[in-house]
């Protein structure tokens, strides 16, 4: 490889990396939630460019299973238009040409592949310190980002947010809401302590578990909390089958991480969570549109496309809200009543990617998805990675984590590339042994 060609890769994957925090870009303006990052524009141009003057770009056959999901929900949104337009004589509907509106879906989930396709296309042949140096450096970038805007709160970063709302007075970073901080920390605050543990750099941990600390106690994300009792979950149920001192060693540990969750984080989150029930919306429409997501996915066993969702979502959420407001009285159903109201598709979606996704493929759809995640899971075992329990915790409680809580953003697909690259790290090592 040229050193030009090499510096090139380098440039792009630190791009790649950084540049998903960011997710209130002015694109939104123009392209509705598509716009929120600029990383879908970036990857598309950047990917026909590789291509048209290298001719072709390899495919990591691992990333195939995606692609045709990618074309299934193409398929199956179109076929659903074609259907609802002999149903009801309309094309057009909640101000959507729906055969353009299931193409654009089709769209936006294949520039996840494409991604994916130039972080593998980056790190190919590169080695641990090249692959997670910018993530460590990304954790520490939202620590900056952090201090700079507390003090400003909360008009802070009023130039970069364009489609959030002011004045705001939670740490949401650069997102759209404090909510949307949880992925982004999640990914590059565990992926930079994985990092930390196969180097063996202790100052790297220290200073990667202090980031995660202060970003866990400021930003005051529920979800976030409660990932991280799910990740400690399924980290201690994968490593119950092989008890030793190592482990053992970690109780006190564990123990120091509930007691600072319990004294520093906990009380705040306890106020938050009952003014949120009581006085605003997030909790009851995360709650109800999941669910039926869920459902609607199941119902329709090959999905329904990007087309038609919005107009089936709204019919659910009018059909169940009486069952549901009776179920929880306590819930403010205030910003479900403007959805089922809305003479657009703004915001009528489930509030989960797991639960939007469903809806497009179906539940045949999910449980490919999840035999596929089981598949690259599985081959960490099968190639002996260093710490493999701890990196397989951290992607299934990312798994559950978007699925049921938020929005599988870029970092969720930037931790199953490299999910999918430690195995052949793996096998370098052991090519170089052997030579």
């Amino acid at each position: 490889m040229s050193k030009k060609a090499s510096t090139f890769k380098t440039i792009l994957y630190w791009l790649m990396v950084v540049l998903p925090i960011y997710k209130d870009s002015p694109l939104s303006q123009y392209f509705g939630a598509a716009g929120y990052t600029v990383i879908i524009p970036v990857a598309y141009i950047t990917f026909g460019a590789i291509c048209w003057l290298q001719e072709r770009i390899t495919i990591n056959k691992s990333l195939i299973p995606l692609y045709k999901l990618g074309i299934w929900i193409l398929v199956v949104g179109e076929l659903a238009v074609i259907v609802w337009f002999i149903a009801t004589g309309k094309l057009i509907a909640l101000g959507n040409f729906l055969p353009f509106k299931a193409f654009i879906v089709s769209v936006e989930y294949l520039a996840y592949v494409v991604y994916m396709s130039l972080i593998l296309y980056c790190i190919k042949d590169q080695n641990l310190d090249y692959i997670f140096k910018p993530i460590f450096f990304t954790l520490i970038l939202l620590v900056v980002i952090m201090l700079l805007e507390i003090p400003q709160q909360p008009f802070a970063f009023r130039e970069l947010h364009f489609s959030g709302v002011f004045p705001y007075y939670r740490v949401r970073l650069l997102t759209l809401e404090s909510s949307a901080t949880t992925l982004p920390i999640f990914v590059y605050g565990l992926l930079s302590i994985y990092y930390s543990i196969v180097s063996k750099r202790k100052v790297r941990l220290l200073v990667s578990i202090g980031c995660c600390l202060t970003l866990f106690s400021t930003t005051g994300s529920k979800s976030l909390v409660g990932t991280i009792g799910i990740l400690i979950l399924i980290y201690i149920l994968l490593r119950s089958r092989q008890i030793n001192i190592k482990f053992i060693l970690m109780i006190p540990i564990f123990v120091v991480l509930v007691a600072y969750v319990s004294l520093v984080i906990y009380p705040r989150l306890s106020s938050e969570l009952s003014s949120d029930i009581n006085n605003f919306t997030s909790t009851a429409t995360r709650l109800y549109t999941g669910l039926l997501g869920l459902g609607i996915g199941t119902i329709f066993l090959f999905g329904i496309g990007g087309g038609i969702y919005p107009m089936i979502l709204q019919s659910a959420m009018a059909t169940f809200l009486p069952a549901y407001s009776s179920a929880f009285p306590n819930y403010n159903m205030s910003e479900i009543q403007n959805l089922i109201a809305s003479t657009t598709d703004n915001a009528v979606t489930a509030k989960s990617s797991g639960a939007q996704y469903n809806m497009y493929w179906g539940i045949v759809g999910t449980i490919y998805l999840l035999y596929y995640f089981h598949n690259i899971s599985d081959r960490l075992i099968k190639a002996k990675v260093p710490a493999q329990r701890f990196i397989r915790s951290i992607f299934w409680t990312a798994i559950y984590m978007v699925i049921f809580i938020g929005a599988w953003d870029f970092e969720f697909w930037l931790l199953v590339a490299l999910i999918i690259y430690l195995p052949e790290i793996t096998k370098m090592k052991e090519n170089m042994r052997v030579e």
